[in-house]
């Protein structure tokens, strides 16, 4: 709620005062003092330092009646957003928030110039005090962080003091051991400022830490160490490199390579810079001495399959060679097709995945083969009731095999066929293949109503007023239906659509009166 709460009061700012971006606070948030004559503008700066990382920061400030506030000015580094205070009178309110990262910026934070008044005489001092609500101090999780307070003043003065206008240092570039240190020191210009206090900073701490101008080498790397005036915000640098002679040191064995993770050679690290050392102590190497992957093992390969790692469950390796062992007596192993009289040859497959060998100085023996007929020759025992049959003998020995002998007997006749009313019908059906003996015949149902030879019949059938099916069927010498070899009766419908409508009655009258009469003979 808190965050939401300042993020509400951020937008608005956006609308009302606009908005100077900025970024979070630190373990201690400090007021500058400074001095200043009666009647002329003064500076004081509002300090982060030691920022652990900060989202938002509102806090109040309060100041005596003796100075009159004029304008606050946000330090554009720290990145976020701040609000303008909305009336100039003691208590002031600065916001600012970063509502999306936490900002890890130190220095000044906000630069208040203030008025003091004409009527102040030398030597008083206005304090200016600093004040927070832990609530409202935060980082990104919405954590309290807190943060140690210094105030400052304004003394009074009618002298010569000056603010500060600068800062020096005695040294621009130093070099220092890990474990040890090295002390600088800051001059502030002019010879007769004010307030010649100085903040201590290192870009890297992991690297080298400063405090009072003490620096004290952590690790070896480069970083730069600053000092910046209470009064105006002034800075000076230097330049600090740390370097280590590795007395500490800590062997490290070596460790053997699996198929998923590398292994390393014995080395050493430095225990107070890090720095990785080889094998025997004494020199630098860039990284560790890690060993190639080792071998994938376990598992079998097969034809099929290559071999798992019994590690990491990869396949790996060759596929194994085909295991010709087994005796499948299938079309695809087949050599040579065996007869009534030798054996089937078959050659070995493989036992996994069933692969022909093809070699022929392999192979194994099968059953025997069937008798082979190719010749058939007719019986002529044909009747007309019966098929007759055909005997061939076996290419390899005497056996013989006979079998009936297939004749295509069918009728040859129309299926449908459309006449006009009253018109003058002949059925004519043809018959194929059928056997002496036998006629064809023409059925109005169950009654026979035409007999022909076997090779043709015709049906007279009148003049036909309504739609009737007709059934030619093949009759043998004893009376029964010829059959086919399959046992179903050989027989052909033969359906006649006659035309019964109004019109197709009208126009048969208008013939019978013309005396025209349609001869109309269905065929085949």
């Amino acid at each position: 709620m808190k965050k939401a709460f300042l993020i509400f009061l951020t937008v608005c700012s956006v609308f009302l005062f606009g908005v100077t971006a900025f970024a979070a606070g630190s373990p201690e948030f400090a007021v500058s003092s400074a001095n200043a004559a009666p009647g002329s503008s003064v500076e004081v700066t509002v300090s982060v330092k030691n920022n652990p990382g900060l989202t938002s920061m509102k806090f109040n400030v309060s100041f005596d009646s003796v100075l009159q506030l004029e304008k606050v000015e946000y330090n554009t580094a720290f990145k976020g957003q701040t609000m303008q205070p909305n009336q100039m009178t003691s208590p002031v309110t600065l916001i600012w928030l970063s509502p999306f990262e936490n900002c890890g910026q130190n220095g000044v934070f906000a630069t208040l110039t203030f008025k003091v008044s004409s009527s102040a005489k030398n030597g008083d001092t206005a304090d200016i005090v600093l004040a927070y609500n832990p609530n409202d101090v935060y980082n990104l999780n919405e954590e309290n962080v807190g943060f140690a307070v210094t105030n400052g003043k304004v003394t009074v003065e009618s002298g010569n003091a000056a603010p500060a206008a600068g800062v020096t240092l005695n040294k621009s570039a130093v070099t220092v051991k890990v474990g040890e240190t090295e002390t600088l020191s800051a001059t502030v210009k002019p010879d007769n400022a004010g307030n010649k206090n100085v903040e201590w900073s290192s870009e890297n701490t992991t690297v080298a830490s400063v405090s009072n101008g003490k620096i004290t080498g952590n690790k070896r790397g480069t970083t730069t160490v600053n000092a910046t005036t209470e009064d105006g915000g002034y800075t000076a640098a230097c330049s600090v490199t740390v370097v280590c002679d590795h007395k500490n040191k800590t062997k490290i064995p070596a460790k053997d390579s699996t198929c998923t993770e590398q292994g390393w050679d014995e080395y050493y690290v430095c225990d107070d810079c890090g720095q990785t050392l080889s094998s025997d102590g004494t020199g630098e190497v860039a990284a560790r001495p890690f060993r190639c992957l080792a071998e994938h093992t376990g598992g079998t390969a097969t034809c099929k399959c290559k071999a798992v790692c019994s590690v990491c469950g990869s396949h790996y390796g060759n596929y194994a060679p085909h295991n010709y062992n087994s005796e499948i007596e299938n079309e695809k192993a087949m050599k040579k097709q065996g007869t009534c009289r030798g054996k089937t040859v078959y050659y070995y497959s493989c036992s996994v995945c069933g692969e022909c060998e093809k070699n022929d100085a392999h192979t194994f023996e099968g059953s025997f083969g069937e008798h082979r007929f190719t010749n058939y020759v007719y019986n002529n025992d044909e009747t007309a009731e019966h098929d007759g049959t055909e005997t061939a003998k076996c290419d390899y020995c005497n056996a013989t095999d006979t079998r009936a002998r297939t004749i295509n007997i069918y009728i040859r006749a129309r299926s449908t066929a459309n006449v006009a009313y009253e018109a003058n019908v002949t059925i004519t059906a043809e018959g194929c293949n059928v056997p002496a003996g036998c006629r064809l015949v023409i059925c109005d149902g169950d009654r026979t109503v035409a007999t022909g030879s076997r090779e043709k019949v015709s049906f007279n059938a009148g003049n036909m007023t309504k739609t009737k099916s007709f059934t030619v069927k093949i009759i043998t010498s004893t009376g029964s239906v010829r059959k086919n070899s399959a046992g179903a009766e050989i027989s052909q419908k033969i359906k006649v659509n006659v035309f019964d409508g109004f019109f197709a009655r009208l126009f048969a009258l208008i013939r019978k009166l013309m005396g025209t009469t349609p001869n109309i003979e269905i065929k085949p």
